[in-house]
């Protein structure tokens, strides 16, 4: 079967984070078109959609391609409508295709009404149709949205499965009793899109060493992961960690994640060394910026961040199993189009080698969130 995942603001994330999902689910696939807001996969099975939409943060839509088509006719997508006894209410969403939707939807409606189908025609100001657009009109009242997907010379029809649980993700986040807004947190999403690139299995061993209020570990519990650790220097940080937890298990993530309040260079004094599948973590980023800092002091952020990460990865290293992994925050600083960073090579132990990496920002901020994949290398 082909199936299209429409991404989110982030698409290299989101395009790495379900490739690595679908191999650690065992679930085998073949590129059909990557673009920049899509990726079409043929998938060997017919996959859960409800399950993975839930699982990939970075995914807002997941549909199943219909067919191939010339272009989209109200005549042509009037077949593909399924019959109904009461009113049908339908979208259409076209992706890197343009053509006049509302007048297509309109036609088709009158199409529809003159073969004696009643119908609503779910029009936005604007299109695609937003994923709560989706859920709320479409989905949730038995609907459908049609998609209309162009990749490459080819276009494609295809209906739209299951769309990002926008309102969980919302409690999730602003729902959780311990927020520390001052320090800063990462996105929940943002926190589950790194642990699925950790690819790790959801039995194996996972910890945040910089658990802050528990993000990460929140969202690893969510995902299904069963051996979740978090630690961090701060009492108050555990403190909120238990906390939010507790809150968890309330509304039925039951779990057993082990918190304790450990500074990062005495890390085996509570995590047994070699023990540790995968380290997902975002470490501290640095005091807030304004952007009236000089070149003199932002230098400085930098070069105070660099000892504390350089400190932190051979800590990490020493509990980190052969050919585990480590996805972390690296920071860097946007200030008037100039760049200051941190060198990864200058962080690394020997056993570390940096893999991959990605950027995650959003244009009003000064910190640029540089996801990296760390491996620590096998033995000879």
């Amino acid at each position: 079967m082909t199936y299209f995942f429409i991404l989110g603001n982030h698409p290299d994330l989101s395009k790495a984070e379900i490739k690595t999902k679908l191999n650690q689910l065992q679930i085998e696939f073949e590129i059909e078109s990557d673009a920049n807001d899509f990726l079409i996969l043929n998938i060997k099975q017919e996959i859960e959609s409800s399950f993975l939409i839930k699982q990939l943060a970075g995914t807002i839509k997941i549909g199943e391609i219909i067919r191939e088509i010339s272009k989209p006719t109200p005549e042509m997508l009037a077949k593909e409508l399924p019959e109904s006894d009461t009113k049908m209410c339908f979208g259409i969403s076209p992706y890197n295709y343009h053509f006049d939707v509302q007048k297509t939807g309109l036609q088709l409606k009158k199409l529809l009404k003159q073969n004696n189908v009643k119908a609503r025609f779910v029009s936005s100001k604007t299109y695609p149709l937003s994923s709560v657009i989706v859920q709320k009109n479409l989905i949730a009242k038995g609907g459908i949205e049609l998609v209309i997907i162009k990749a490459d010379k080819q276009i494609f029809l295809g209906k739209t499965l299951a769309v990002q649980p926008f309102e969980l993700f919302s409690k999730l986040d602003f729902g959780r009793p311990a927020r520390d807004d001052f320090s800063g947190m990462i996105p929940p999403k943002l926190a589950q899109i790194m642990i699925n690139l950790s690819g790790t299995n959801f039995n194996q061993a996972i910890l945040d060493p910089f658990c802050g209020s528990g993000t990460i570990l929140q969202q690893a519990i969510f995902l299904g992961h069963k051996n979740i650790t978090g630690t961090d220097a701060s009492k108050k940080a555990i403190t909120d960690s238990k906390e939010n937890l507790a809150w968890l298990s309330s509304i039925g993530y039951k779990n057993n994640c082990k918190v304790w309040q450990q500074d990062i260079q005495n890390l085996t004094q509570k995590v047994t060394p070699n023990s540790i599948n995968a380290i997902v973590t975002e470490p501290y980023l640095g005091p807030p910026i304004r952007g009236n800092e000089s070149e003199n002091q932002l230098e400085h952020i930098m070069r105070e961040l660099k000892k504390l990460y350089r400190a932190a990865f051979k800590s990490m290293s020493t509990v980190l199993k052969q050919s585990g992994t480590i996805i972390i925050v690296i920071p860097s600083i946007k200030i008037k189009g100039k760049f200051y960073t941190i060198d990864m090579q200058d962080l690394l132990p020997q056993d570390l080698e940096l893999d991959m990496s990605w950027q995650y920002s959003r244009s009003n901020q000064f910190i640029v969130r540089n996801i990296c994949k760390v491996k620590k290398a096998k033995e000879d």
